[in-house]
């Protein structure tokens, strides 16, 4: 018997087309939804039977060939790799719906497609309010394909400009107090040197108590609303679907990019009229990586300091996988990048850097001693729809198997696993709860985390250079047999040693017991020695 299948994005839009067609086979295309299945017990198709390794693997190849056909729409070095990167990340929307529907129409009985008719773009462009799933399955599936309604909504074409207000001498400028970065301005402070960070919006008043609790120095500057001029660029493809697809999405998100290049020009003049001593952003990427550039352009020290992990490519697959990643963390124009692990210094092999490398040290990752070591923490780095990624992540319904296997290490080995959600999971905390009880799921500081920790289990995240920060092994479990994140022991029974990496529940479990019974972890081949406030300080006395 044919069925009717919905592919829905959200608990939101899933309600609503049940409320119009309960006898329905849903795609879940977000883990919100997947989870909002399992719960109510709705019928739907799980991606994991119809999209494996390969669709990975010819996923890589097929961004790549997508990310070189995109034009020049700016000579601003990091505002053109982000307008690349929000281009990208549709793109990947596109082409896992395309061979998803796909591969389910081949391999079930399907009548027809139902969507909910929803084509909303919001004033973000990485938000789960933009609704474009409807336009991508009519534009592939037209003839196959019925819409329960027509909700078209788009986002007023306005732009923001910023004007200078002169302030006091600065003698560090950084983009932002986030990630860690904190710990430069309390650098900072002890050195006698003034730190401030740029901020595009009033700061409401809970931030501004916050802001004084902590120190922090802000730039604040208030937007001004303008009109926008569309400038037409257009996206050339061998594919008419894809194409039009993005050119569309092109004209939606150049108000957001003409407000980015108008913080291009605010930041010029903080520069010139200024003339911090030093620079420093946590992204290469867009306006916090246009705070780099543009110093280094003026001759300002610019100094790159990542948040984020890199690691030595394998082979094509991985190396176009971390070229993807990388660009957050190398593109750009400055004059030093921030190595603050063996890690990251091993992946300038097959990286290329614009500015100089420099070993630093551990300066904005984790760094905590361990209480007691009695759990097992797991974390990794989970993209919601509108930021999703292939091959060197794990999906949202891979993740879901990845729980259900540490529910039973949790039942083999006996230690508590810790699973610390990604903040893009964050809000599924509750149900996550419900369908995995032995579990436990946290939202806490990843530094509270570590604290109890014998060790982390990822399949790749940031959290593996936290970890090893805190002393803290780690284990690679690479259950799909697609990736490993960087140099490690395959062997589950070495001793000592600081990451491994396994493919299996039993190598899991054996891997767990050695590093139970190890007494001499060593941490070298991945850490440079040295405390972060030191590094700090150690980093404004050599370059300011």
């Amino acid at each position: 018997m044919s069925k009717i299948m919905s592919p829905v994005q959200t608990v939101r839009e899933l309600n609503f087309i049940k409320s119009n067609n309960p006898n329905i086979f849903l795609i879940p295309l977000s883990l919100e939804t997947l989870i909002h299945c399992r719960i109510k017990g709705i019928n739907f198709y799980d991606p994991k039977n119809y999209l494996g390794n390969y669709f990975h693997e010819t996923a890589l190849v097929e961004t790549e060939k997508f990310t070189n056909s995109i034009p020049l729409f700016s000579e601003i070095v990091s505002l053109q790799s982000e307008i690349v990167a929000a281009l990208r990340f549709f793109f990947h929307q596109i082409i896992f719906i395309e061979y998803l529907l796909k591969n389910i129409l081949d391999e079930e009985k399907i009548s027809y497609i139902l969507v909910s008719g929803w084509n909303i773009n919001s004033p973000l462009v990485y938000s789960t309010e933009n609704y474009f799933t409807s336009r991508i399955v009519e534009r592939f599936f037209g003839s196959r394909v019925k819409k329960i309604n027509s909700v078209y909504q788009k986002t007023s074409a306005f732009v923001y400009d910023y004007q200078f207000k002169k302030t006091n001498k600065i003698e560090v400028l950084v983009n932002s107090f986030g990630y860690n970065f904190r710990r430069l301005s309390k650098a900072c402070k002890r050195k006698g040197i003034s730190a401030s960070a740029i901020l595009y919006n009033k700061l409401t008043n809970k931030q501004r108590i916050g802001a004084w609790l902590r120190g922090n120095n802000y730039l604040v500057n208030e937007p001004e609303l303008k009109s926008f001029s569309e400038a037409k660029i257009s996206v050339i493809l061998n594919d008419i679907v894809r194409e039009s697809l993005i050119n569309e999405r092109v004209e939606e998100i150049m108000p957001h990019f003409q407000t980015q290049l108008n913080k291009c020009r605010l930041i010029d003049k903080f520069l010139e009229n200024m003339r911090p001593a030093f620079s420093a952003s946590y992204s290469m990427r867009g306006i916090d990586g246009y705070l780099l550039e543009r110093s280094h352009q003026l001759n300002i020290p610019s100094i790159a300091i990542p948040h984020g992990t890199i690691a030595p490519a394998f082979n094509n697959n991985d190396k176009i996988y971390k070229n993807i990643i990388g660009e957050a963390v190398f593109s750009g124009e400055c004059t030093y990048v921030a190595l603050q692990s063996k890690i990251t210094k091993a992946s300038i092999k097959t990286q290329t850097l614009k500015g100089e490398p420099i070993q630093t040290g551990n300066l904005i990752f984790s760094e905590v001693s361990q209480r007691k070591k009695n759990d097992i923490l797991y974390a990794v780095t989970l993209k919601d729809f509108s930021g999703m990624q292939f091959f060197g992540v794990e999906m949202y319904y891979e993740f879901m198997e990845s729980l259900s296997c540490l529910t039973k290490l949790q039942e083999a080995t006996g230690l508590n696993v810790n699973v610390k959600l990604h903040p893009s999971a964050s809000n599924s905390k509750d149900n996550l709860q419900i369908l995995f009880p032995m579990l436990r799921f946290t939202t806490k500081k990843l530094s509270t985390c570590l604290k109890n920790s014998l060790l982390t289990i990822s399949y790749s995240s940031t959290v593996i250079e936290d970890s090893l920060c805190s002393r803290v092994p780690v284990i690679l479990f690479d259950q799909w047999k697609r990736y490993k994140h960087c140099h490690s022991e395959t062997n589950p029974s070495v001793n000592n040693k600081a990451v491994y990496y396994v493919t299996s529940f039993d190598e899991l479990v054996s891997t767990i017991e050695t590093v139970s019974s190890s007494s001499n972890i060593d941490f070298t081949e991945y850490t440079v020695p040295g405390e972060s406030s030191k590094n700090f300080e150690s980093l404004l006395e050599n370059y300011i």
